[in-house]
């Protein structure tokens, strides 16, 4: 049996507002979509051992946008 999917994207829209609302005007660029939240739901649930399951979910992008997250990359 598949584990349900819409518990995770009602998690993944919380974490995306709550850090959408917390994010000075100039950085909310970097959350225009729910890829860092779904990251960031993700690490808590084994995300590791279940990286290539999720066909819908482009990891090169994930990667580059967490990294500007912590980097910092240039504001628009």
């Amino acid at each position: 049996m598949e584990k349900p999917h819409e518990p995770l994207q009602r998690n993944v829209d919380f974490i995306h507002d709550l850090v959408l609302e917390c994010l000075p005007e100039q950085r909310r660029f970097l959350f225009q979509d729910s890829t860092v939240s779904y990251l960031a739901w993700m690490a808590f649930d084994g995300f590791a051992l279940n990286l290539g399951k999720e066909a819908d979910q482009d990891y090169d992008h994930m990667v580059e946008h967490f990294a500007d997250m912590l980097l910092g990359p240039e504001i628009p």
